[in-house]
């Protein structure tokens, strides 16, 4: 537990010294807090297997007020934690950025990792393509949207599959997408 919360805390200085010169947008000008989190989850909850990630790419530019912030990231939790666990170690985050005075927008991406290792290591792989996904929808309703991702352990399996089927994706290939900057930055702890 003292690890969890040592990391947490040395991820929040981190990512504030990192990010002192990121911009702030209309939607919490003036303010102490962050907009409303947003949690995308590709958790099979409903014995449904279809994730409709466009669906949720929507309902994060509504938290966010309808509008599109200059920048965003998205964190991706480690192995072992359900859906809760999930929720509130990205409230934790949330809570430490905020009193830090960090004003992105800040989504999380929850997936099963409360399994077994070997099963959470592939899943942790066939969530890569529904981030990836959900990362494109997003830009298509915000192209000008900075996108950083931080991921947490095995979170960082979720970005390489991610990002892999970012560089894949033919829809990329024919837009005027440059793969190069669909990501920001990336940052693992």
């Amino acid at each position: 537990m003292l690890l969890i919360i040592f990391a947490v805390v040395f991820l929040s200085i981190t990512i504030v010294i990192q990010l002192a010169s990121a911009h702030h947008n209309d939607i919490t000008e003036g303010t102490k807090f962050l907009p409303p989190l947003s949690v995308v989850s590709t958790r099979n909850t409903t014995g449904d297997l279809i994730v409709n990630v466009t669906e949720q790419a929507n309902f994060t530019i509504d938290k966010f007020g309808g509008s599109c912030p200059p920048e965003m990231a998205i964190y991706i939790h480690g192995f072992n934690r359900e859906e809760t666990e999930a929720g509130e170690e990205l409230n934790r985050i949330q809570t430490s950025l905020n009193y830090n005075n960090y004003r992105t927008p800040l989504v999380g991406f929850s997936w099963d990792s409360k399994t077994g290792w070997e099963t959470a290591k592939n899943n942790a792989k066939e969530n890569g393509p529904k981030l990836a996904q959900f990362i494109i929808d997003f830009k298509n309703k915000c192209s000008n949207t900075n996108i950083r991702l931080i991921a947490h352990s095995l979170g960082a399996a979720v970005v390489n599959s991610t990002l892999v089927s970012l560089d894949t994706n033919p829809t990329l290939r024919d837009s005027s997408y440059n793969n190069s900057k669909i990501i920001k930055s990336l940052y693992t702890y």
